[in-house]
């Protein structure tokens, strides 16, 4: 068995990965992982109007590491989802910035001439356009 934290830490580190969907399916892959564990465990709680979190004692630990490796996947899991997040909010900011920045340049080939009327490209624009 590998150690917890290559299960969770290397596998990520040997994932590349890049974009948001990346994040989103490792961390799919990780909850199956959770899932699976919990089952294997017997930590699986079905009353959900009543639900408790199921806590272990440092008996169980010692005598399973497993009950230490959902903890890992966890928080894990909770790590990748911030990190796609992040790359979400990332790219939408940069898609703000390039639909901002075509709207500004539109807006500056666009503008009239003072002095004639007439639309002229930002260059042509005489100095005193832009005080």
């Amino acid at each position: 068995m590998e150690s917890p934290l290559a299960t969770t830490l290397g596998t990520r580190m040997s994932a590349y990965l890049i974009t948001s969907n990346d994040f989103k399916k490792q961390r799919q892959k990780i909850n199956k992982q959770i899932k699976n564990l919990r089952h294997e465990l017997n930590l699986i709680n079905h009353d959900s109007k009543k639900y408790k979190v199921v806590k272990f004692t440092k008996d169980q630990y010692q005598s399973n590491k497993n009950y230490g490796l959902i903890y890992l996947l966890l928080a894990e899991r909770d790590f990748l989802y911030g990190l796609e997040m992040k790359n979400i909010l990332e790219i939408d900011d940069i898609k703000l910035k390039l639909k901002l920045n075509t709207t500004r340049e539109k807006e500056m080939m666009t503008k009239k001439s003072p002095t004639t009327g007439k639309q002229q490209h930002w260059n042509q624009l005489p100095d005193q356009f832009f005080m």
